[in-house]
C-alpha cells in the first residue's frame, strides 16, 4: 500500500510479447486494461520479445462515488 493505493508488481522471465498500440490492443491485455480502469486505477505492462513481463497495477483504496 503507498499513499492509499494498493500496487501490484508482477514480473516474468518469460518470452516477452511486443506490446501494440492502445487502439489496437485485443484480448488479455485489454481485458486486464478495461479492469483496472473500472476501478479508477492504472495499469503498467513493459514488455519486449525474449526479455519477459513487468505489470504494474495500481487502485486506489478509496473510490470516488459520483453525486446523485
Amino acid at each position: 500500500v503507498i499513499n492509499g493505493s494498493l500496487e501490484i508488481e508482477i514480473t516474468d522471465n518469460g518470452k516477452g510479447f511486443e506490446l501494440q498500440p492502445a487502439s489496437q490492443r485485443k484480448g488479455g491485455v485489454q481485458a486486464a486494461e478495461l479492469h483496472v480502469k473500472s476501478l479508477d486505477g492504472s495499469i503498467t505492462i513493459d514488455s519486449m520479445p525474449g526479455r519477459g513481463t513487468t505489470t504494474i497495477v495500481e487502485v486506489p483504496l478509496k473510490r470516488k462515488l459520483p453525486l446523485s
